[in-house]
């Protein structure tokens, strides 16, 4: 008999799946305070109070749980994005609203020093690259869904270029003003000027 799939191993009872988030979050924040080799499977099941059995049943390695975590906070992302009033609003609202909250999202631990260690792990750890490409193709398409709603006319390669162009600033700013660097108190006139200059590659004509 064949093995379950990943999606097939996600429990559906509403509490299981309490106790999944529980875990992610947990592996998340240990990621964040100590480091991504700090984190072990038997660590995290002792933090969470379950067997390694059954952490490793759900997440047989490091990097289905990273994958995991990932996909997590891309969940996480689309479920206070599509919240927002704004997001149905006009095209600059929306526009506008997007990137603020991408960029606020940098200077959050989260945002910024779990993915510098995810970075780094990206180029010789499957699941690690993987939830990195999946993440900057979410931030891709939200962009680039903005991009069009103001500038309906510019063709598709376009819209993608400039996409990406908005997208790397954001995640360059993280440089800057993410958690613990030397903008992080007073991060407001970057990112107005990454915004205005934004709205300006994207207002701007074929």
């Amino acid at each position: 008999m064949a093995a379950p799939s990943q999606s097939e191993k996600i429990p559906a009872q509403a509490r299981s799946r309490e106790r999944l988030a529980h875990v992610l979050l947990i592996a998340e924040q240990i990621i964040i305070s100590d480091g991504y080799a700090a984190l072990t499977m038997r660590k995290l099941a002792d933090q969470c109070g379950i067997a390694l059995g059954n952490l490793q049943y759900y997440f047989p390695t490091k990097s289905d749980l990273v994958e995991a975590v990932v996909d997590g906070i891309c969940e996480r992302h689309a479920s206070s994005l599509t919240g927002r009033p704004a997001i149905k609003g006009k095209p600059e609202d929306t526009f506008r609203m997007s990137l603020h909250y991408l960029l606020e999202d940098v200077r959050k631990p989260a945002g910024s020093i779990l993915f510098w260690e995810i970075w780094a792990l990206a180029a010789h750890d499957k699941g690690a690259n993987t939830a990195i490409t999946k993440l900057h193709q979410r931030e891709l398409d939200l962009i680039a869904f903005g991009i069009t709603r103001l500038n309906p006319d510019l063709t598709s390669r376009t819209v993608r270029l400039r996409a990406q162009i908005i997208m790397s600033t954001i995640e360059g700013s993280s440089l800057l003003i993410g958690s613990g660097r030397p903008q992080a108190r007073t991060p407001g006139p970057l990112i107005d000027e990454i915004i205005e200059t934004s709205l300006a590659l994207a207002r701007r004509p074929e």
